[in-house]
């Protein structure tokens, strides 16, 4: 449930700091350019652990 939150916690801060016509994916996809984003995920997630990402709307499709 936690999960959940947070992506759409991630999901809503792409789709207003990126308006346009882009997808949700490609939104998300641009997230790693900014230099505070990126920072705070180094910080948080232990390379190698990361499981993959998906698409909630479609479990057996791997988004990342």
């Amino acid at each position: 449930m936690a999960y959940m939150l947070l992506w759409s916690a991630i999901e809503r801060y792409a789709k207003f700091r990126y308006p346009g016509t882009y997808c949700i994916e490609e939104r998300i996809r641009q997230l790693p350019t900014e230099k505070c984003f990126d920072k705070l995920v180094r910080q948080h997630v232990v390379a190698g652990q990361a499981s993959k990402v998906v698409d909630v709307g479609n479990l057996g499709r791997a988004v990342f």
